[in-house]
């Protein structure tokens, strides 16, 4: 069942400038992890999309808001929902957040391409009744 996906990031020194500040990139690699997590949780993965359902979800936009700098040894929490589930495409949101800090909110409008071809086309109809019989839970 897809609730959110929630992980744990322990920022490391890779993921900070030189004054120990997380660098606004990392926070972007952080919401690809979680929605690749959310997937694993709902027993899918990109390469089974790739594989049963010739399809690819690709990032078609992104937009990321950043509240707060996280630093160098912090423990983050990250969580992901998918907040718009449409037959064209769909919108995954992850929040960061570092204790009840709210720190950033990314969310990447998802489209599907055919495996084979790489064009657009419409999520599959098996995997559209898939993902849409589970809640989408707030963030």
């Amino acid at each position: 069942m897809i609730q959110r996906s929630t992980t744990n990031w322990l920022v490391s020194y890779a993921d900070t400038d030189a004054g120990g500040v997380v660098y606004h990139g990392r926070y972007i690699e952080q919401a690809e992890r979680s929605r690749q997590q959310l997937l694993l949780d709902a027993e899918l993965s990109f390469s089974a999309l790739e594989r049963e359902y010739d399809c690819l979800l690709v990032v078609h936009a992104i937009d990321a808001s950043y509240e707060h700098p996280a630093f160098l040894g912090q423990k983050l929490h990250v969580s992901c929902a998918i907040r718009q589930l449409r037959e064209a495409y769909s919108v995954w949101e992850t929040r960061i957040e570092h204790g009840q800090v709210h720190l950033c909110s990314v969310a990447a409008k998802m489209v599907c391409l055919a495996a084979h071809g790489k064009n657009l086309r419409t999520m599959p109809d098996e995997l559209f009744q898939r993902l849409s019989k589970h809640p989408f839970l707030p963030l």
